[in-house]
């Protein structure tokens, strides 16, 4: 496997897990239904399944392996006619009860762990409740989990609370100043976070929630690995003065990744980090997407407060679980504001939305065996909160 840089590494590892352990893998987009790639060019119709080929696909250089469990994927739907939601979700199984991207007539994106099928496929299935819409979907590749590849280095994930690493708005991690137009900006990423001090040699791939705010015009904003070229991939997309944010999943180079403001405006910029992929990081646990909670069944969660999402589901078998690869959606919002999810979710956000806005995240969160909180960080009336997990990680190497 080939790292952004072009340079083949030459390692192996030998392993058993009964999870699967994460390869990075250069940012490539295998999917653009308005330009043909991956699929024909031709929106996806409310109600209609679009199959994704995996197993084969470009990675750069490289093409994917045969016997990815899961893969990696940024999301954008882009185009849309009406609001709907996109559901994720392995080509040989039934549809989910779940969400992963949640979209309007604006570009909007979000992180994906899905499950592959034994076909090597993935599904992607376009719900909307107006008859004749339809949406573009755009995907790039982060990485994929396997417990069957022999060749490059393996890496299971080791989750930190919670870390405000960027905030150009008062200089946290760079200098207080707005990122110019078409202007990166570099961020160190490795160092000392909680007990465990991240070096570029341990440490493969940063999990990061970034923030774009302050926006003078509209654009969107890629994330890739210090000192590596500008990919052909996004990571967020905006319009002017928008909050949004999304999570991804970063390879590591000369200890940084860089932050690209593809707009011919500026904006501020804030990353916080919930954990890296590292040699000795947990394995993960494919499930069956199941829905965790939603608050439009019971109240809506109040500003300023806590809600305790629970984690032992009688749908889902989370046991011996240390952190979750899951959704948070922000929905029927009677504020603007954010989610923060993690024990350090006050400091932090997870998910940022406007007054009336459904907005979905990924985020790869701690959490005890019973349940991991959320903060609603509105100042002002209520949220309704709904969480979906895709799988877990957990210590899960055998002898």
């Amino acid at each position: 496997m080939a790292d952004s840089s072009g340079d083949t590494g030459s390692a192996s590892t030998s392993f058993t897990t009964a999870g699967t352990l994460y390869y990075p893998t250069d940012v490539a987009r295998i999917l653009d239904t308005r330009k043909g790639i991956g699929a024909s060019v031709a929106k996806v119709p409310a109600g209609g399944t679009l199959r994704l080929k995996v197993v084969g696909a470009a990675d750069g250089p490289n093409t994917l392996p045969s016997g990815i469990s899961a893969v990696a994927l940024n999301l954008t739907a882009v185009n849309g006619t009406a609001g709907g939601y996109i559901t994720a979700y392995a080509d040989d199984s039934a549809v989910p009860g779940v969400s992963n991207l949640n979209y309007g007539t604006a570009p909007v994106a979000n992180t994906v762990i899905a499950q592959v099928g034994s076909d090597g496929y993935v599904d992607l299935r376009n719900t909307s409740g107006h008859a004749g819409s339809s949406v573009d979907l755009v995907a790039d590749i982060e990485g994929f989990y396997t417990t069957s590849l022999t060749e490059g280095e393996p890496y299971g994930y080791t989750p930190v609370a919670p870390t405000r690493l960027l905030d150009t708005r008062n200089g946290t991690g760079a200098a207080k100043a707005k990122v110019g137009a078409y202007k990166s900006v570099t961020l160190n990423v490795t160092g000392q976070i909680g007990d465990v001090l991240f070096t570029q040699t341990n440490s493969a791939a940063v999990v990061a929630h970034v923030t774009v705010t302050n926006t003078a015009s509209a654009g969107f904003i890629t994330s890739y690995p210090g000192g590596a070229k500008l990919p052909t991939a996004s990571t967020l997309n905006f319009t002017a003065g928008q909050t949004i944010s999304n999570t991804v999943i970063v390879p590591i180079e000369n200890g940084a990744i860089q932050l690209y403001n593809g707009s011919p405006g500026t904006a501020d910029l804030i990353v916080d980090v919930t954990g890296y992929y590292t040699a000795t990081g947990y394995t993960y646990v494919p499930i069956t997407p199941t829905r965790l909670i939603d608050t439009r069944t019971t109240q809506p969660v109040s500003w300023g407060s806590e809600l305790a999402v629970p984690t032992a589901s009688a749908d889902a078998d989370l046991a011996g679980a240390e952190a979750l690869a899951a959704n948070l959606t922000a929905t029927e919002p009677t504020s603007g504001g954010n989610l923060g999810a993690g024990s350090t979710g006050w400091e932090t956000s997870s998910v940022n939305f406007g007054v009336g806005q459904t907005v979905a995240n990924f985020t790869q969160i701690s959490t005890s065996p019973t349940e991991f909180p959320v903060y609603d960080g509105q100042t002002s009336g209520h949220v309704e909160v709904i969480a979906d997990v895709y799988g877990y990680f957990a210590d899960t190497f055998e002898d």
